[in-house]
């Protein structure tokens, strides 16, 4: 029985030293995983504020560009509304310039018609005329020459 104690004490006495050799593994791994979480949490913190640092970037850019977008949109649909207001008047200004010169050819046209007409009427007038004359001065010069005969 003192055998079985003692074996049994030297067994426990085993049990026992490795069960602290494994607690000091177990502590030492505790310690080392402790650590690296640290290390990781304090990687992943840094990463995070590099991140919102970004973010932040980023909206500070985008906001800027979109009110620069905003800008650009509310200039063109004003510069759009001046042309198109510019182009009214442009087009009037054509109508009107249009008709007078419409009216102004209509009215040289007639001009010219009227001219070519009245020299039309006066070039008849004046065959009308001379055939008249002829006419006269031959029936004048025939009864002369019957007067100078009579005589």
């Amino acid at each position: 029985m003192i055998r079985f104690y003692k074996d049994s004490a030297a067994l426990q006495k085993a049990l026992s030293s490795e069960v602290e050799v494994l607690e000091r593994r177990v502590n030492n791994f505790r310690g080392n995983n402790i650590r690296l979480e640290n290390e990781l949490r304090d990687r992943r913190c840094k990463v995070e504020a590099q991140l919102l640092n970004c973010v932040i970037q980023y909206d500070a850019d985008i906001g800027g560009r979109h009110t620069d977008l905003e800008n650009l949109v509310s200039e063109f649909e004003l510069l759009s509304s001046e042309r198109k207001n510019l182009e009214n008047d442009v087009m009037v200004d054509l109508r009107r310039l249009h008709g007078d010169l419409q009216r102004e050819k209509e009215e040289t046209s007639r001009k010219i018609l009227n001219e070519r007409i009245n020299v039309f009427v006066r070039n008849r007038a004046a065959r009308v005329i001379q055939k008249a004359w002829r006419a006269y001065w031959e029936r004048h010069c025939t009864k002369k020459k019957k007067k100078s005969r009579k005589k």
